[in-house]
C-alpha cells in the first residue's frame, strides 16, 4: 500500500498533533456539540413555526404533524453547519494541521473529481430510480412541481451541499484519518468506516421500514464512500456523489419517510426497502469500478 493514494491519504492522519486521545477527544466534541445544536435549533425553528407549540408526530411519516416539509428541511440541515465549523475547529486547532489535509492527500482540491462523482451518481440513481418505477409503479405517486416547489429550490440547492460536504469531513475525513493510524487494510478500515456512518442513521424514521434493510442501506454508502476515498486519495468524488444522492432525494424521488422532507416530483409511498437495499449496493459497486477503471492513480493528475 505504500506510495498509493490510500496510503498518502491515510498518513495524514498521523501529521500534526495526532496522539490517539486528540482523535477520541474530537470526535467526542464534534458529536457533542451537534447533538446539543441538532435538538436546540431544531426546536427552536420549530416552535417558531408553530408559535411555540409542540407538534405531534405522524405515526405514518414519522415527521412533525402540521408543519410544512420544507420548515421541517432546514430544522434538519442546520446542525450540519455546526458539523462542519466543529470538525474544521478539531483539526486545525486539536491537531493543528491545515484543513486541506483532511480534504485530500493532493496539493489542492480537485473540483473536476467532485463534478465526476456527482454526474455519475445522478446517472446511475436516476437508472435505479427508472428501474423501480418500473417494478413497482403503485409505489410511486407523481406530484406536479408548483410555485412552492421552485420557490424551495435555492434553498435545497444551498443547503444540501452543506450538509452532505460536513457529513464527509467528518466521517469520510475526520474519523477514516483517526482509523488510518491503527488499520494498515483498507477494507478493513472501510468496514469500520460505513459502521460508524450507520450508526448515527439509524434513528431516521425511515428505519421502521425494517432495521437490517436499512442499515445495510447505510453500512454500504459509507463503506462506498470510505473505498472511494481511500481509491482517490481524497474527498472530492465521495462529496460528489454525496451530494448527487441527497439532490436526487430531495428533488426527484423522496420518500414519504424521508428523515429530508423536501417537495419532490415523485414520491416513494409503498416502501421496498430491500430493493432500495441492493440497488445501493449495485450502485456503489458500479461507481466503484468506474472510479477504479477511469480515474488516474497520481494524486495531482487531474480526471480526463
Amino acid at each position: 500500500m505504500a506510495g498509493t493514494p490510500s496510503a498518502a491519504y491515510l498518513g495524514l492522519g498521523r501529521t500534526g498533533e495526532s496522539a490517539w486521545w486528540r482523535y477520541l477527544l474530537g470526535a467526542f466534541l464534534v458529536a457533542l456539540v451537534f447533538i446539543i445544536a441538532g435538538v436546540f435549533w431544531y426546536l427552536v425553528i420549530i416552535l417558531i413555526s408553530t408559535h411555540g407549540k409542540l407538534p405531534s408526530f405522524d405515526p405514518a411519516t414519522g415527521q412533525p404533524a402540521g408543519i410544512d416539509p420544507m420548515v421541517n428541511y432546514v430544522a434538519i440541515n442546520i446542525p450540519a453547519l455546526f458539523l462542519w465549523l466543529c470538525t474544521y475547529l478539531s483539526v486545525r486547532f486539536l491537531h493543528r494541521r491545515p484543513f486541506l489535509s483532511l480534504l485530500t492527500a493532493a496539493p489542492s482540491f480537485n473540483w473536476r473529481r467532485m463534478v465526476v462523482g456527482f454526474a455519475a451518481w445522478t446517472a446511475l440513481a436516476a437508472v435505479a430510480g427508472l428501474v423501480g418505477c418500473m417494478l413497482y409503479p403503485q409505489a410511486y405517486k407523481f406530484v406536479p412541481p408548483g410555485p412552492e416547489f421552485f420557490a424551495w429550490l435555492p434553498l435545497i440547492f444551498l443547503m444540501t451541499p452543506v450538509q452532505c460536504a460536513a457529513e464527509e469531513f467528518f466521517f469520510r475525513g475526520y474519523l477514516l484519518q483517526a482509523f488510518g493510524k491503527k488499520i494498515k487494510n483498507i477494507w478493513i478500515a472501510a468496514f469500520v468506516n460505513g459502521l460508524c456512518f450507520m450508526l448515527p442513521h439509524m434513528f431516521n424514521p425511515e428505519v421502521s421500514y425494517g432495521i437490517v434493510p436499512m442499515a445495510l442501506c447505510y453500512f454500504s454508502v459509507g463503506f462506498i464512500f470510505a473505498l472511494i476515498v481511500l481509491r482517490t486519495g481524497g474527498l472530492e468524488m465521495a462529496i460528489g456523489a454525496h451530494i448527487a444522492n441527497n439532490l436526487f432525494d430531495g428533488l426527484i424521488l423522496n420518500d414519504v419517510k424521508s428523515v429530508l422532507t423536501t417537495r419532490s416530483i415523485f414520491v416513494c409511498i409503498q416502501a421496498h426497502p430491500w430493493y432500495e437495499a441492493l440497488s445501493l449496493i449495485v450502485l456503489g459497486a458500479v461507481l466503484y469500478l468506474i472510479i477504479d477503471r477511469y480515474v488516474p492513480r497520481t494524486m495531482d493528475n487531474p480526471v480526463k
